[in-house]
C-alpha cells in the first residue's frame, strides 16, 4: 500500500513538471522599457529653438549677525537728537553712537558741564597763585579735589545723554 502511494506521488509530481513546462514555453514575456524603446522609439516633446531670456532666481532666509555685537541701551526716558552710525557700518569701543537731548534735566548734562568748567578755571587760578606762594597746599588740593569730582560727575552726565559703542 505504502508502495502505491508513492508511485502515485510520483506521478502526480511528474505531470506537473510536464504541465509547467508545457505552458511556460506557451506564454509570452512581458517585454522591458529598454525593449519597447529600442522596438518603438523613445518618446520625446519636440519644440522649435528660439532666443528667449534665461531666468535663474533662488531665494534664502537667514538671519546674519556680526562677529562681534552687543547691545547698547540708554538710561533714560528721552528723545534721541542724533544717530551717528547706520546699521552695519563698523565702529570702534568708545564711538558715540546716538546722542540723547542734552537740555533734559534728569541727565544734569548742562550743569554738570558748567561745573566741570568752572571747576577747571578755579583749579588753574589757584595752582598760579600757589606757584607764587599766595596760597596753601591745602587750599590747592581743595581746587584740585573739586575739579576732579566736577569732571567725575560731567563724566556721569554725559555717559546718560551720549551712547557709546561698548
Amino acid at each position: 500500500m505504502k508502495k502505491v502511494i508513492v508511485i502515485v506521488l510520483v506521478l502526480v509530481v511528474l505531470a506537473l513538471i510536464v504541465y509547467r513546462i508545457s505552458t511556460y514555453q506557451t506564454s509570452e514575456l512581458a517585454q522591458s522599457i529598454s525593449d519597447i524603446q529600442r522596438t518603438q522609439g523613445v518618446p520625446v516633446e519636440v519644440i522649435t529653438a528660439e532666443k528667449t531670456v534665461l531666468e535663474f532666481s533662488r531665494q534664502y532666509s537667514s538671519t546674519v549677525k556680526g562677529f562681534s555685537q552687543t547691545s547698547a541701551i540708554a538710561h533714560l526716558m528721552e528723545s534721541v537728537k542724533n544717530v551717528n552710525v547706520n546699521v552695519g557700518d563698523l565702529v570702534s569701543t568708545g564711538d558715540v553712537l546716538v546722542e540723547l537731548n542734552k537740555l533734559n534735566p534728569q541727565a544734569q548734562y548742562q550743569q554738570a558741564k558748567l561745573a566741570s568748567d568752572n571747576a577747571a578755571q578755579e583749579f588753574k587760578r589757584i595752582s598760579t597763585l600757589y606757584e607764587q606762594g599766595a596760597v596753601s597746599r591745602q587750599m590747592l588740593d581743595q581746587a584740585a579735589l573739586a575739579r576732579d569730582i566736577a569732571e567725575s560727575n560731567f563724566n556721569n552726565a554725559k555717559e546718560l545723554v551720549e551712547i557709546t559703542a561698548p
